[in-house]
C-alpha cells in the first residue's frame, strides 16, 4: 500500500532498532574496557591457549554456573530488546539467543590469547546451553516448566578482601568472581 515502508509489515522499527544497536555497541565498548582493566593484564600470546577445565580446579567448577546463568540472562535481555524493537516472539527469541551466544564467544576468544586464561571448552559449552534455554522455551512451550534463579550475597571472601590479602588469606577482589556469594536454583 502507499506510504508503508520496509518492515512495517513486521511491525519493526527502524528507530528502535538503530537505538538498540548505538546503544550495544556503546555498552560493548564501555564493558571491554573495563573487563581490559579487571581482567586481561597478563601476558598476551600468539596463538589460542586452549582449556578442558571440567576438574573443577578453577572455582570448584561454580563457574560454570556463573557461565551458564549469563548466557541465559544475556539471551533473555536481547529477546526482550528484540521484542520491544517489534520482531515476532520467535525471531525475536532466535536473534537475541544468536546474538548473545556470539557476545559469549567474542568474550571466550578475549580469554583465549592470555596466559591467565585460555579459551574454555567447558565455560563456552556452559554459555551456550545457557542462551539456549530461552530459545528452547519459545519453540517449545512445555519446556517452560523448568526455569533458573540465580541468588548473591557477597561473601566475606569480597566484603574482606583487602585485610584478607594482607593476611594472606583467600579474598576475591572482583565482584564477578565472588563464586562464595552466588547460588544458582533450577526450578
Amino acid at each position: 500500500s502507499e506510504g508503508t515502508q520496509p518492515g512495517d509489515q513486521l511491525g519493526v522499527s527502524y528507530n528502535r532498532l538503530a537505538l538498540v544497536g548505538g546503544s550495544s555497541w556503546t555498552l560493548r565498548y564501555v564493558g571491554f574496557k573495563y573487563v581490559d582493566r579487571a581482567w586481561y593484564q597478563g601476558q598476551k600470546q600468539d596463538s589460542i591457549r586452549w582449556l578442558n577445565d571440567w576438574a573443577g580446579d578453577t572455582y570448584v567448577n561454580m563457574d560454570k554456573g556463573g557461565h551458564f546463568m549469563g548466557g541465559l540472562f544475556l539471551s533473555r535481555s536481547l529477546i526482550t530488546t528484540y521484542s520491544w524493537t517489534g520482531f515476532r516472539p520467535r525471531t525475536a527469541a532466535a536473534l537475541g539467543t544468536f546474538t548473545s551466544w556470539v557476545a559469549l564467544l567474542e568474550i571466550e576468544m578475549r580469554d583465549a590469547y592470555f596466559d591467565q586464561w585460555g579459551f574454555s571448552v567447558p565455560d563456552f559449552a556452559a554459555n551456550t546451553l545457557g542462551a539456549s534455554v530461552p530459545l528452547l522455551h519459545a519453540f517449545v512451550p512445555a519446556t517452560r516448566v523448568v526455569n533458573f534463579k540465580f541468588g548473591y550475597w557477597p561473601s566475606p571472601l569480597y566484603t574482606n578482601s583487602e585485610a584478607r590479602a594482607l593476611a594472606n588469606r583467600p579474598h576475591t577482589d572482583y565482584i564477578i568472581d565472588d563464586y562464595e556469594g552466588m547460588t544458582f536454583w533450577m526450578t
